[in-house]
């Protein structure tokens, strides 16, 4: 392997830079690393992520507490566990993330 090559794999590395790895698994080919979802904040998002209608003082914002995204109530209007998270008392998700919540617990 020459120097460049070398350089060239800590690229990856740097990508995670303000990402906050929370766990590393290094393989031979492949390597994994675990990290948290970035929470929105309200002023980043200015309509539902799902439908884009605009966030007014009366439609307002809610966060997906599976997937961190900032939906209307019409969007995120149901609640599951989230076990991965460790969280067996029902909580806001959007619609896809609740679809898919819903079929892993089938």
């Amino acid at each position: 392997m020459d120097g460049k090559d070398y350089l060239n794999r800590f690229t990856l590395i740097t990508s995670l830079k303000d990402k906050n790895p929370r766990s590393i698994a290094c393989g031979a080919v492949h390597s994994f690393v675990m990290c948290p979802k970035k929470w929105l904040k309200d002023e980043e998002v200015d309509k539902c992520m799902k439908c884009n209608v605009l966030f007014t003082f009366i439609n307002r914002r809610h966060h997906c507490r599976n997937c961190c995204g900032i939906f209307c109530n019409k969007c995120s209007n149901k609640r599951i566990a989230i076990l991965s998270l460790k969280l067996k008392t029902p909580q806001r998700v959007c619609d896809a993330c609740y679809a898919q919540l819903r079929a892993r617990a089938r």
